[in-house]
């Protein structure tokens, strides 16, 4: 009897088991085809990192439309208390505020004593007084020109 054709059977944890399919015009895949190339993914992980970061876009987009939900027009959220902690670093209490409607951009001025000049740009954790949601920080920077230590930040709201 010779050896079984194909692919190794998976264990049940790690297989994939929900397929979904898209079509696309044949100018649309010249230029997926394209894209997925230069990624160096093969096609399957580079579709599910781009089904992933859609996901995680839509969930920023609700978090903030959540916060903004009840103002008026000319109305803008007062700053929120939160926390923002990093692996191996102290935890930093401050004011959390929203620079757009748009898109997941902040500022977090840390209240006291503050060790984040030794945060990572990325990676670090957001938490708002009051809501369900973590951010995670996907990039961060000192602000030069606040008198008071200040960083922007950019965000993508994440699962719990």
């Amino acid at each position: 009897m010779g050896k079984k054709v194909g692919r190794p059977p998976v264990p049940k944890r790690k297989s994939k088991t929900v397929l979904r399919g898209a079509m696309f015009a044949p100018e649309d895949v010249k230029s997926i085809d394209r894209v997925i190339s230069e990624s160096g993914q093969d096609k399957s992980k580079w579709f599910r990192a781009a089904v992933r970061e859609k996901v995680e876009r839509h969930k920023t987009k609700q978090f903030i439309q959540s916060l903004c939900q009840d103002l008026k027009q000319d109305e803008w959220p007062d700053p929120f208390e939160a926390t923002l902690t990093a692996d191996g670093l102290p935890p930093s209490i401050g004011q959390f505020s929203l620079d757009s409607k748009l898109g997941g951009q902040g500022h977090f001025r840390p209240i006291g004593a503050s060790s984040l000049d030794k945060y990572p740009s990325r990676g670090a954790t957001l938490k708002v007084s009051g809501r369900t949601e973590r951010l995670l920080v996907t990039n961060m920077h000192r602000c030069p020109t606040s008198s008071r230590p200040a960083y922007h930040i950019w965000f993508e709201a994440v699962e719990n």
